[in-house]
């Protein structure tokens, strides 16, 4: 199997379509063609992160994974 040899399916089930007066068939043949060659992609979600603002604005600072845990950290409750 090809490209090549789908194309030519693609084209033989749209005319056959037509000549049945499929129009939807039709048209969904010659979309998946252009599908097949990559003119037509599907919809893609794109993912985007949203950068939430600092709790206390001010001076840029690295923390360590400890002093992020201590401030940070659910308290547990006894």
């Amino acid at each position: 199997m090809t490209i090549e040899s789908i194309a030519r399916q693609l084209d033989e089930d749209r005319q056959l379509a037509r000549e049945l007066g499929q129009a939807a068939a039709a048209v969904n043949a010659t979309m998946s063609k252009a599908k097949l060659y990559g003119l037509v992609t599907d919809r893609h979600e794109v993912e985007s992160v949203l950068r939430k603002p600092m709790r206390e604005p001010g001076e840029v600072k690295q923390m360590s994974l400890e002093e992020w845990t201590a401030r940070f950290a659910p308290k547990r409750i006894n």
